[in-house]
């Protein structure tokens, strides 16, 4: 008897507009240093795949710790806009996105080494972590800025996306997808019920 293995889900997160602006109106609040915030959303499970949707974010806190290449937030502000957005809008802990120097795309060490950390002592399943960085010319053979389908750009930003499970010795990298407030999957599954004014 043949046995089949578990088939593994596809995995698709999705950024509201509210969510990219704030993001890019953080990484120009702090052009020579790393920031951060966290990120609020629901998470929907189906059959053969998973949905992630960010609803909401933020900057790094009033007591945050950035220089040009390290970055600590302030957890406390973390914390209030965590039991605040659970409390008024139902939404849960997605994960982190935060700001590196100019060129560098991906996740560092001390990056692996706090979301082992966050997943182990937090007893979380997943963890989403966008990496912000400025972007720089890439030339494509006909002379044009050479693209990339799995990055989200916006302005001359751009955000890789890093899907860490829990167990799993391999990191994910997620094309991130935008998703309007006012899109039919957006109202189905979030809900009519929520104004992005609202966090």
């Amino acid at each position: 008897m043949i046995k089949c293995g578990k088939k593994r889900k596809k995995i698709e997160i999705y950024f509201s507009p509210e969510t990219i602006n704030t993001i890019k109106n953080e990484s120009e609040k702090s052009p020579r240093t790393e920031t951060g915030g966290i990120l609020l959303g629901r998470r929907f499970d189906f059959d053969s795949r998973v949905m992630i949707i960010v609803y909401a974010t933020s900057g790094p806190g009033p007591r945050a710790f950035k220089t040009p290449i390290a970055f600590a937030p302030d957890i406390d502000h973390y914390n209030g806009l965590l039991i605040d957005g659970k409390k008024r809008l139902g939404l849960d802990y997605l994960g982190e996105w935060h700001k590196h120097p100019a060129g560098f795309e991906g996740t560092s060490l001390a990056d692996l080494d706090q979301v082992k950390k966050i997943l182990a002592e937090e007893d979380r399943d997943f963890m989403v972590c966008p990496i912000v960085f400025e972007k720089t010319k890439r030339k494509a053979a006909s002379g044009g800025a050479k693209p990339n389908a799995r990055r989200l750009d916006f302005g001359r930003f751009a955000i890789n996306v890093f899907y860490f499970s829990r167990g799993s010795k391999t990191v994910k990298i997620i094309p991130p997808k935008a998703i309007h407030r006012n899109s039919a999957v957006y109202r189905k599954l979030v809900g009519k019920n929520i104004n992005a004014d609202e966090f």
